[in-house]
């Protein structure tokens, strides 16, 4: 207890670390199952390009990396920035169909997170940022359960002006608020607590948790 397990490749790819991941999602029964990329993502850069020159063994570590092409006139720096994000969503949605039924029970939430080095997303550099929570990609889901898991969820119900009452509307809507209060203070270390050149890998003193994370 009181660590994290703690899963290593080229692209935080669940494929490609399915053994591994079972061993923490299926023995050791981490609530948590947290995938994080980051900017800046060799591996994600080399799959939106020609991998043809690359040697057989990395191809073969990057074939499970699936990205849509760059929307007409982005920049190459935001068009590798929405890759990243979007393979971030791919892993995740991959971690539901190997372990959707522990989710639907409610045993494991998966949590997509990018770690921005560069602010290519504009949020500042050194912030972890959560873009899927159980598949949900939506920016306001994203929102709320942000304001879950930072404590703003609790200023909600307390709050006094509207705002603050129409906060709270919003997080009852969302599915995952149960979820985010139970890894309330585990995020919330890493998001605020750790400074900004330790965060990603700022220890998690709770329950055991399986974090897969891209190499840099």
């Amino acid at each position: 207890e009181n660590d994290d397990f703690m899963i290593r490749n080229i692209g935080n790819q669940v494929e490609n670390a399915e053994g591994s991941i079972e061993y923490g999602v299926e023995h050791l029964r981490t609530p948590l199952l947290f995938v994080i990329g980051h900017t800046g993502c060799g591996a994600v850069k080399a799959a939106m390009g020609d991998m043809s020159k690359l040697s057989a063994p990395i191809q073969k570590e990057l074939e499970h990396i699936h990205l849509p092409k760059p929307g007409a006139g982005k920049s190459p720096e935001a068009a590798w920035a929405e890759a990243v994000i979007a393979n971030v969503n791919n892993q995740v949605e991959v971690a539901l169909k190997h372990f959707g039924k522990d989710v639907q029970a409610g045993q494991l939430t998966v949590v997509g997170a990018v770690y921005d080095f560069r602010n290519d997303l504009l949020q500042g550099a050194g912030k972890l940022a959560i873009v899927n929570v159980n598949g949900n990609s939506e920016p306001e889901r994203m929102v709320a359960f942000v304001d879950a898991v930072s404590g703003k969820k609790d200023e909600a119900k307390e709050g006094k002006d509207g705002k603050d009452k129409k906060r709270g509307k919003s997080l009852a809507k969302m599915d995952d608020a149960a979820a985010a209060a139970a890894i309330a203070d585990e995020i919330a270390k890493l998001r605020h607590s750790a400074p900004a050149h330790e965060e990603a890998r700022a220890e998690i003193k709770a329950p055991l948790h399986a974090v897969i994370a891209g190499e840099r």
